[in-house]
């Protein structure tokens, strides 16, 4: 079956606006959760991070491994965080809208046979995408070698047109597996292979399909921004304004581009830092965010999952 874009984009936003008290139901406590625990480690992880960006560009290797050691160590907390309540955030809102399973309480706090698939589903998904990338990325730098080698100035044209193929392929293999999540939920088993098999002869459409979902989310990222993070605009202007006042001078731009950089995790960190008054207005807004977000997504997959499957 075909994938009705406009339809199932509509269905969509209506499912959203219809079943708005069941998706907060089953979304507010394990994005609370998340939210949480985010509190904890971020501040552990960003102070580090900063740390080992501070070192010099030719560390003494034990002064590196110092400084990376607490940011591998704080990273692994914050993927853990990650992988154990996102699969529990995808199951409430799929289980009703895929299976129709209303649910029964004012919160949703289990890990049973469907989290632990969505969660396998996640971290296969992560797997490919490492090694397509790495394939992707020694396949265009071969052609680049060999066809520089061969061709001379017409091989970076040549080249320029593989890398492009390459980017359109990981692009067809993402659409593919982008129902993998709701063919996780709705076949009870890793979704990988289910999400391929219903996508198939689907991926023009299904590129379309995300590209009008990816206008709302970036609409949605943008309030958000603004609410969350409206310092972050003016460290951009101040990075723009740096870059065209110092375009003919290298050094100065080198050192504007790592001011920027200095500044933007400064304040990336400030806003885990409780002591200061935009804590709770970047917690409260990035709590809301995230509820918007996962619901928009995965009433996407699911809505797109129920058009292709419906009639089977």
């Amino acid at each position: 079956m075909k994938l009705p874009v406009i339809k199932g984009f509509a269905a969509g936003f209506a499912y959203l606006f219809t079943h708005f008290i069941d998706i907060i139901k089953g979304l507010w406590l394990p994005v609370l959760l998340l939210q949480a625990a985010l509190i904890y480690v971020m501040p552990h992880y960003l102070g580090p991070v900063m740390q080992m960006h501070s070192v010099s560009d030719h560390p003494d290797p034990q002064a590196a491994l110092a400084a990376l050691r607490p940011v591998l160590g704080w990273g692994f907390l914050l993927f853990l965080s990650t992988i154990i309540f996102y699969p529990m955030m995808q199951a409430s809102v799929l289980k009703p809208l895929v299976r129709g399973e209303k649910p029964s309480l004012p919160f949703y706090l289990q890990y049973g046979g469907d989290e632990f698939r969505l969660l396998f589903t996640l971290v296969l998904f992560v797997i490919m995408m490492i090694v397509v990338g790495l394939v992707s990325w020694l396949g265009a730098l071969v052609s680049a070698v060999a066809l520089g080698a061969l061709l001379h100035k017409a091989g970076a044209i040549f080249s320029l047109f593989i890398c492009l193929a390459i980017i359109i392929a990981v692009i067809w293999f993402m659409l593919r597996l982008s129902l993998m999540f709701a063919a996780t939920v709705g076949a009870r088993r890793i979704g990988l292979a289910e999400s391929w098999r219903v996508t198939k002869r689907n991926a023009g459409l299904l590129f379309f399909y995300w590209f009008l979902w990816g206008i709302v989310l970036m609409i949605v990222g943008a309030i958000y921004a603004a609410i969350a993070m409206s310092g972050m605009s003016a460290l951009w202007a101040q990075f723009f304004h740096d870059l065209s006042a110092n375009m003919h001078d290298h050094a100065a731009m080198k050192s504007a581009m790592e001011d920027w950089r200095q500044s933007m995790m400064q304040y990336q960190a400030s806003l885990w830092d409780s002591s200061k008054p935009s804590f709770w207005v970047f917690q409260t807004a990035t709590y809301f965010y995230q509820i918007v977000k996962v619901a928009i997504g995965s009433v996407a997959a699911g809505v797109a999952y129920r058009f292709l499957t419906d009639g089977e």
